[in-house]
């Protein structure tokens, strides 16, 4: 599931920041034009501001709150993250305290996202996965995956999936019976799944270029002795 329209809205603000002084950027106070605290100054809080200014720029209706938190329920959750995804975060210590952004990178521990009010700027960072509450798309979007040409798996990508199936057997043998859950046999499942395709493309192409390295061989031969 891979949307590129709110990341490339939100790119074009990279580098707006706050004023400092008694002066305040029009620029962020447009963004929080679109919250029904329309808050005057640059100083307030404006992450979820921001968000509601792209998703509105993009043609969506967004939760016209203030509060980061408010993303925790907007349109519909995803299970795992996804570039061009909505991100919520824990953040401070008071249970309404959130920060939200838009995700453009997703690794095994960390997700880098770019939202409003990152060190009083729009800008890029990572945040830690564990930290992360919710993941959202708008209800419209289709529920498919953009990946890269199957042709494109490497033999690194397969490893760390069978990496991965090792883990899951490991916990799900180790454990005993009654404790084993069933989210660990679905990912087992899941990701079984994942492995056996990227082998089966591996292989077919192994078959491939075995195939034509006889066919090269024999023309080779033809042409060294006329057989």
């Amino acid at each position: 599931m891979y949307n590129p329209e709110f990341l490339e809205i939100a790119r074009r603000e990279l580098g707006v920041k706050e004023v400092s002084g008694k002066s305040h950027n029009q620029r962020i106070l447009e963004y929080h034009s679109t919250t029904t605290l329309r808050a005057t100054t640059d100083e307030v809080p404006w992450c979820s501001s921001f968000n509601n200014w792209v998703v509105e720029q993009a043609g969506y209706t967004g939760t016209g709150s203030a509060l980061a938190k408010s993303w925790e329920t907007w349109g519909k959750p995803i299970d795992e993250p996804t570039v061009g995804c909505i991100a919520v975060f824990k953040r401070g210590t008071k249970a309404w305290q959130r920060h939200v952004g838009f995700v453009t990178e997703v690794e095994r521990n960390r997700i880098r996202i770019i939202g409003g009010n990152q060190s009083n700027r729009v800008s890029e960072m990572w945040m830690p996965r564990s930290q992360a509450t919710a993941f959202r798309v708008p209800s419209t979007w289709a529920n498919s995956t953009t990946v890269a040409a199957s042709e494109s798996v490497g033999m690194g990508t397969i490893c760390n999936e069978v990496t991965d199936v090792w883990a899951t057997t490991t916990h799900a043998t180790a454990a005993p019976q009654d404790v084993v859950t069933q989210t660990d046999i679905g990912t087992l499942q899941g990701v079984s799944s994942h492995v056996t395709g990227s082998l089966k493309i591996f292989f077919t192409l192994l078959i491939v270029a075995g195939v034509v390295w006889i066919v090269r061989e024999r023309w080779l031969k033809r042409e060294r002795h006329g057989i």
